[in-house]
């Protein structure tokens, strides 16, 4: 069973969306008085923040087996011209790999750093595309039970610990709610990663992948300040 919390995010901020598609912003002076529309989308000036959460259980078995995941990402970045917007990126995932009905356990915890750029092509628009490059760095360590405790009453918790850079670049895009909240979707990924044990000596592993199907659809919220 598989629960997305983004999904209820999601609804709640669609519930929030009353406005019409723009607001008026008056200002006075002492000679004359201005009105102005602000258009949904996002501007110069504008920053923002995004991200989202994902929780899964996976039952094996006849419901005698739970195990659960959950993965947490989020951006902070700003506009630095009218179409360029930089920041940095956060996100940490706690699953397991396998779990007492393939007689084994093994967990993954992950936390990964780092810094992002983006392309606007029309960004002042309430449905705006962009092209996102990430460089990122990886800290994960695999906590395995080799004792199986599931079974034994003692058991031995054996750590490796990793490190890793990952080089990613990805189509996606926003849809704005209301002048604030925006869907974000980004679609597929051209990624390039390194990572190795956290020992002196030890050997790297180099992967690249281009990932384009259904599968690799990311979905979150956007909300600008």
């Amino acid at each position: 069973m598989k629960k997305t919390l983004i999904f209820a995010i999601i609804v709640f901020s669609i519930s929030l969306t009353k406005a019409q598609n723009t607001e008026t912003v008056s200002r006075t002076t002492t000679t004359t008085t201005t009105t102005s529309t602000r258009s949904f989308g996002l501007s110069h000036a504008d920053s923002f923040i995004t991200g989202g959460i994902n929780y899964n259980t996976i039952i094996y078995g006849e419901n005698t087996d739970q195990v659960h995941s959950f993965v947490f990402s989020s951006r902070f970045g700003g506009f630095v011209s009218d179409h360029f917007a930089i920041g940095i990126s956060l996100a940490y995932e706690n699953a397991p790999l396998a779990s007492s009905y393939l007689d084994t356990q093994t967990d993954l915890e992950s936390f990964d750093v780092g810094a992002f750029s983006r392309y606007y092509f029309q960004p002042n628009r309430n449905f705006s595309i962009f092209l996102d490059f990430n460089i990122t760095q990886n800290y994960t360590t695999l906590s395995r039970d080799v004792g199986n405790s599931y079974y034994y009453s003692n058991s031995t918790i054996e750590k490796t610990k990793f490190k890793g850079t990952a080089v990613a670049f990805a189509p996606g895009l926003n849809y704005f709610l209301n002048t604030h909240f925006a869907i974000e979707a980004i679609w597929g990924s051209i990624k390039y990663e390194t990572s190795r044990k956290d020992e002196e000596n030890s050997e790297s592993l180099n992967s690249f992948n281009i990932g384009l199907s259904l599968e690799d659809i990311t979905l979150g919220l956007l909300y600008k300040f």
